[in-house]
């Protein structure tokens, strides 16, 4: 028998809830239910699809190639920025650390003697709290 002659195929269920499957039900079955149809299958039984050309499946194909190469580049630019992220707020803490830690910071050079010139308490504390500042806002 070839392969793509195939019937309709009924699921019938009787009064005493026997399950029969059969291409007609007998006299008698309380329940019919329509499983396979003739007209909807193709020769492997799967639900028959319209065959697509070469030129769509082709374009299909390219598509989603570019929508993955896509989802790859934006992939990328997240981790990418992601690592740019977490390098700012270790640079952030290491200048933290720095300030809380050093012994003498330096304010630059005084432009009118040209020596360098060290900050006092104030200058120091106010340095101190934007280090934490920028940590704060860096490391979140």
């Amino acid at each position: 028998m070839p392969a793509s002659a195939f019937a309709q195929i009924f699921e019938c269920v009787d009064s005493a809830g026997n399950i029969e499957f059969a291409q007609k039900c007998s006299p008698g079955t309380v329940k019919q239910r329509e499983v396979v149809n003739a007209a909807t299958t193709n020769s492997k039984g799967d639900n028959a699809q319209p065959q697509k050309s070469y030129k769509d499946e082709e374009a299909g194909f390219r598509q989603r190639q570019l929508e993955r190469e896509q989802a790859d580049a934006n992939d990328a630019k997240a981790r990418s920025a992601a690592e740019a992220a977490i390098k700012k707020c270790k640079d952030a803490q290491s200048r933290h650390v720095a300030v809380e830690n050093a012994r003498r910071l330096s304010g630059g050079i005084d432009p009118q003697t040209g020596e360098r010139k060290f900050l006092n308490d104030d200058e120091r504390a106010a340095a101190t709290q934007k280090a934490r500042n920028e940590v704060a806002k860096l490391c979140q």
